[in-house]
């Protein structure tokens, strides 16, 4: 790729980059932030509030937090790269 971004027509989003890493923001303003593997790293809405996601490691794919504004947070467990559960700390599911 050579580093543009041309729009399909009557899109309303604005894509930029800084760095390595890109923005991506829609009509009624939420942001989807990304690093530079092109993976999600947060979402912020119109209101500034924050969901930011974490991943096992610095080169994997697979998330592995999700914490909100209020800081609430999911966990993914993994068996492989197979999903198996998600928790937010009290309550779980299982994935057979």
């Amino acid at each position: 790729p050579n580093g543009t971004f041309t729009p399909p027509a009557n899109c309303t989003m604005t894509l930029t980059q800084t760095n390595s890493a890109y923005s991506l923001q829609v009509r009624h303003g939420n942001t989807f932030n990304f690093d530079s593997l092109g993976r999600l790293t947060n979402i912020v809405d119109q209101y500034t509030q924050p969901l930011k996601v974490t991943y096992l490691n610095s080169t994997s794919s697979l998330p592995y937090q999700v914490t909100d504004w209020k800081s609430r947070v999911l966990t993914f467990n993994y068996t492989g790269s197979r999903l198996t559960s998600v928790s937010d700390g009290t309550r779980t599911v299982s994935y057979a």
